[in-house]
């Protein structure tokens, strides 16, 4: 049986937009492809922005989804506090809502229908 990576395509949502900085982008570029490294992933793009953190890349089929997304929202927050002193009285620097899907990159429209549902909810 021949396996290969999978590729995925996954949408976070900062919960720091309000006290983002621009360090915090380069921050986050570092950080979020070492988390990756613990999956034996490698980020094809990515995207930071204050409003949304947007990650394009392939892993082993070996780990879950869900437990990809969560290691790296989890470790991520932790590392990026420990460099912004700012950040010490957030618990996490992203809602717990996350978008992630497999194949082709999803449209603009599913991000923003994502987005406006986690923000205003149903």
């Amino acid at each position: 049986m021949i396996m290969s990576d999978i590729e995925y395509h996954l949408v976070l949502l900062p919960s720091i937009t309000e006290v983002f900085l621009e360090k915090m982008k380069s921050d986050l570029a570092l950080i979020i492809p070492d988390v990756l490294l613990e999956f034996k992933a490698g980020v094809k793009m990515l995207q930071i922005s204050p409003e949304q953190v947007y990650i394009h890349f392939s892993a082993s089929p070996d780990a879950a989804p869900k437990h990809i997304a969560e290691t790296l929202m989890h470790e991520t927050s932790t590392r990026l506090v420990r460099v912004n002193k700012t950040l010490s009285s957030f618990n996490s620097v992203f809602r717990s809502d996350y978008f992630i899907k497999t194949g082709k990159r999803p449209s603009k429209t599913q991000i923003k229908d994502f987005i406006s549902l986690c923000i205003t909810g149903i």
